[in-house]
């Protein structure tokens, strides 16, 4: 498919590619890794628009065949009073169907002191069964609607901050920082324990596993919060998923979140941690983020605003 593409770009000018079914193409190889074959096609994919035709991208369009328990949702929806009959959880492979990036991985004793990359899409195969990635497809959607919130407010600011306006009509984005919290949970769980050897886990195993299902809550100062250094300017590197992991006294402590490049820690310690020697801050749920340029005059000017929300129990 790609080599057609490829060979006939020139005269046909692609735009769009439509595949029937993608995932259900047949794979080659043991039936028994079939999932893991679909997951690399789908990644696959998901690059070629991204790089087709030296980096233009096309769009590329396919039905997903939906799960077991989608199927069921679907029945019982009220489609008379606006219900969807499908959300994102009725897809099996939700983690390559949401994201389009790798993660680059250090700190871990397989990767202590330079990035290694592994694919998303990896990460909870071994560990989950249909069914409980299904509950946690919720936390996989809020972090992808965080990065494209991200995109989005960095994309406004490179607009505005070329216009020396003295006023502008204030934007307003919101992300759900519970939501990520989990999510950055049961990603840092899964790269420990999915890629040998690991770091045994500071607590209690069993509760950051009911954290990470919204059963239970961190308790301060565990937890995920916003990295802020004074002088320090943020540059959006769209794509790039870093996490640095931080041991201490053998177990694994934490993690640096570098998203998109606004930079997150979560904390696994009943110990507050201190940033760059006490230089820094992290900022806990419900922070507000705003995003000013300056006028002709070089005065800040309010532009939009991204609220990190933080749901009380």
């Amino acid at each position: 498919m790609t080599d057609h593409l490829t060979t006939n770009h020139k005269d046909k000018k692609y735009d769009i590619l439509v595949v029937d079914y993608l995932a259900r193409l047949d794979m080659p190889g043991d039936a028994r890794f079939r999932n893991e074959a679909v997951k690399a096609l789908v990644h696959t994919a998901q690059g070629l628009t991204r790089t087709f035709d030296d980096g233009r991208g096309l769009v590329l369009l396919s039905p997903i065949q939906v799960n077991r328990e989608g199927h069921k949702g679907a029945l019982k929806a009220n489609v008379d009073e606006g219900e969807a009959r499908y959300d994102i959880n009725a897809i099996s492979q939700v983690s390559e169907c949401l994201f389009e990036t790798d993660i680059n991985v250090k700190g871990l004793p397989w990767c202590k002191n330079e990035h290694r990359k592994i694919r998303i899409g990896t990460l909870t195969g071994k560990l989950l069964c249909r069914y409980h990635n299904g509950q946690l497809s919720e936390v996989d959607k809020a972090a992808k609607q965080t990065l494209d919130s991200l995109e989005e407010v960095y994309d406004l600011y490179e607009i505005r901050k070329a216009i020396p306006a003295r006023s502008w009509t204030i934007k307003h984005f919101e992300t759900d920082m519970l939501l990520l919290e989990r999510w950055c949970l049961k990603t840092l769980i899964n790269i420990n324990l999915n890629n040998q050897p690991g770091y045994p886990i500071e607590g209690d195993l069993n509760e950051l596993v009911k954290v990470a299902f919204g059963l239970e809550r961190f308790q301060p100062p565990k937890g995920l919060y916003m990295m802020a250094v004074k002088g320090h300017t943020i540059n959006l590197v769209r794509r790039a998923m870093n996490i640095t992991t931080q041991s201490m006294n053998g177990k694994l402590a934490g993690a640096k979140f570098d998203l998109w490049g606004m930079p997150f820690f979560l904390n696994l310690m009943p110990e507050p941690i201190q940033l760059n020697h006490g230089q820094g801050h992290l900022l806990s749920g419900g922070t507000k983020c705003w995003f000013n340029t300056l006028d002709r005059k070089n005065r800040e000017v309010k532009s939009h605003l991204l609220t990190f929300t933080y749901p009380k129990e």
